[in-house]
């Protein structure tokens, strides 16, 4: 139970010496207190390009995708931003993470640390899936199988994506069509999650851990072979965290867990973890996920080499971070396995983890052992409670997994199986449920008002026609406006009730951004709700990377073209067409940065390398950017400070 934050340090104990954590050599990550900063004076008086460079170091922006849904700064109160630092071979990070922090405008400074996946191999030959029995799963399945509209993002090796028995349940990024990826991202072509270890857009996985932990939480089932996972009907996001050299780092595993947070996903996998004193890029990632009332599930750890070790003793992470469901393993009896998992407060919930039987690379199935598998079974638990009641909470969902737990070991909570073993078709029980509501799978970011937007309601029971309630919102107003459903607009098969929802036409011009609203009951009266945010098409908008009033942006600002270039960041609305040029103040053209058509979307890959268009560095000074995008007949020009500061 974490109800406050632990202290991440380690303690050597006589039983088990923890070693130094590890982690990539010559590189450093710090956030910045001054949004927009890069490269201004340091409170020291000495700038970051001296504090490193003078060594010869070359720094770079640190990219976590689109800054409005992914960056730590959108999702935190100090609007911060943050860096990666490459350095050169045999920095001393210790002496330069101590000058960094010396600097008024740093916030802090960490090494990018190297994680560890959470499983022991094990080639024992044992009966197939013992443990649905353990969990009553099969109880469960007579209320729910799961939904795809459910996504489960697996962070770890990687996902094999041809596998039969996961194949059928991966994410498929709907926002690319006939190979034209329109979801205005950084990630070109993530058709079925990406790969951050490698930077790619193929997060097949390569080194079976992720294939193993996959199958555990939604591998299919009445497909004719293999095994059935827990909630087998949910859809699996690959997000691959492991480079080629098998290596998992804070930030590779942080932009894996911002681009589960972009693509919306209900619950994030964890098997993975380490003893990291002050990872702060992973604990504001996991924070931002938390945020986003995405479940977070995480192993507690394995024994190796010793005892079981205490996970908040150790500074265990993410497993102790707050708000994070912490899962322990236990063995083929439902106690906890002193043999294999790691314990401690920050523990809340046990899932068997010894000897399970699941899906393994090139096609095949595996007996293994690990928390990292405890952790997928409650991943997956946490996913038929999200299918069965949609509406339901983070917080309400591991609250229903946690006290419907069957108590084990000591009477009441304890530091080894947390509030007990998983219980799934008990912890259905402890959840409201009501009719589940799906909007036309099409639908993007923008709206079009020449298009309806198909709504489905659907409840075992039956729906209520009477409880339908539908409205619309527009982002900054104060009114809620109740929208008419006429008979004509509705139809009913079965257990689901469809209606068009055709209101778009009737909203003012220029509408912006839209709230749409639809509620609905069962005849037992559980209610469900869901919202949609679009944003209309024809309302043509230019706009920087922290809203629709934000400027273009560019960073850094200022620069020094003899060591980086200047990258610029905006979002439009519509695919325009777009010409960007940079001017000195006497308004002579010292450059053009981009003349041609540009998707609707985020942009962040145009820059301008601090010279004219004879090739030479241009003198130190302000600059001007004037950015014109015309689209349908209308016009929108921005205008931006750019520095020039040649050392």
């Amino acid at each position: 139970m974490k109800s406050r934050y632990l202290s991440l340090f380690i303690l050597l104990f006589s039983t088990l010496i923890l070693a130094t954590p590890r982690h990539v050599e010559n590189q450093l990550i710090y956030r910045t207190k001054d949004p927009g900063f890069f490269a201004r004076i340091l409170g020291s008086g000495r700038s970051a390009s001296v504090i490193i460079g003078a060594k010869g170091g070359q720094k770079k922006q640190l990219s976590l995708g689109k800054p409005s849904t992914l960056s730590l700064s959108s999702r935190s109160s100090d609007n911060t931003d943050t860096y990666l630092w490459d350095l050169p071979e045999g920095t001393d990070l210790d002496l330069a993470e101590e000058e960094l922090l010396k600097g008024s405008n740093v916030g802090w400074v960490q090494k990018n640390y190297l994680y560890e996946l959470t499983y022991i191999p094990d080639d024992t030959d044992i009966a197939k899936q013992w443990y649905l029995d353990s969990v009553n799963a099969y109880g469960a399945w007579d209320y729910t199988t799961g939904s795809e509209d459910v996504v489960i993002a697996i962070i770890d090796s990687g996902v094999q994506l041809d596998h039969p028995d996961l194949v059928g349940n991966l994410w498929t990024n709907p926002l690319i069509n006939s190979g034209v990826d329109s979801d205005g991202n950084e990630y070109d072509q993530d058709l079925n999650g990406w790969d951050f270890g490698d930077n790619d857009n193929n997060p097949s996985d390569s080194y079976n851990h992720g294939t193993s932990v996959a199958g555990m939480a939604a591998a299919q089932t009445d497909n004719g072979t293999g095994i059935a996972g827990i909630a087998f009907q949910a859809t699996i996001l690959p997000v691959k965290v492991m480079n080629k050299n098998l290596e998992m780092t804070s930030l590779t595993i942080s932009s894996g867990v911002h681009y589960a947070i972009e693509k919306a996903v209900d619950v994030i996998n964890l098997s993975l973890g380490g003893a990291i004193s002050g990872d702060y890029l992973m604990a504001k990632s996991i924070a931002a996920a938390i945020e986003a009332d995405i479940i977070v599930v995480a192993a507690a750890g394995n024994v190796s080499g010793g005892d079981s070790s205490n996970i908040d003793d150790i500074g265990y992470v993410p497993a102790t971070y707050p708000d994070v469901l912490t899962v322990s393993g236990s063995d083929d009896s439902g106690n906890f396995d002193a043999e294999l998992s790691y314990y401690g407060e920050s523990v809340d919930i046990m899932a068997p983890g010894r000897s399970v039987y699941t899906t393994s690379y090139e096609a095949s199935y595996v007996v293994t052992s690990g928390t990292s598998f405890s952790s997928p079974l409650v991943a997956g638990a946490a996913a038929l409670l999200k299918a069965y009641s949609p509406g339901a909470s983070r917080a309400e969902i591991v609250s229903a997994l946690t006290l419907s737990a069957t108590d084990k070991g000591p009477n009441g909570y304890d530091i080894y199986s947390g509030y007990g073993l998983l219980n799934i078709e008990k912890a259905l029980s402890y959840i409201d449920h009501g009719p589940i509501i799906k909007f036309d799978a099409a639908l993007s970011t923008y709206f079009s008002r020449d298009k309806a937007i198909d709504v489905s309601i659907t409840d075992t029971q039956g729906v209520s026609e009477n409880s339908l309630e539908m409205s619309a919102q527009l982002s900054g107003s104060s009114t809620v406006t109740s929208l008419n459903i006429t008979d004509d607009s509705l139809s009913f098969n079965g257990e689901t009730l469809t209606l068009a929802a055709s209101f778009l036409d009737t909203l003012p011009d220029p509408a912006g951004t839209v709230i749409f609203k639809v509620k609905a009951a069962d005849i037992s009266g559980e209610i469900s709700e869901k919202t949609l945010t679009l944003t209309e098409l024809s309302s043509f908008k230019l706009f920087g990377p922290y809203g629709s009033n934000s400027p273009i942006l560019n960073a850094p600002n200022p620069f020094d073209p003899t060591q980086e270039k200047t990258y610029f960041s905006f979002e439009m609305t519509q695919e325009a067409d777009i010409e960007i040029d940079l001017y000195a103040l006497n308004l002579h053209r010292v450059q053009s940065i981009y003349n041609g058509t540009l998707a609707a979307g985020y942009h962040d890959d145009l820059y301008w390398n601090g010279r004219d268009e004879s090739g030479d560095i241009v003198p130190n000074g302000v600059y001007i950017l004037i950015a014109k995008a015309e689209c349908d007949g209308e016009t929108i020009i921005k205008r931006q400070r750019v520095a020039v500061l040649r050392k």
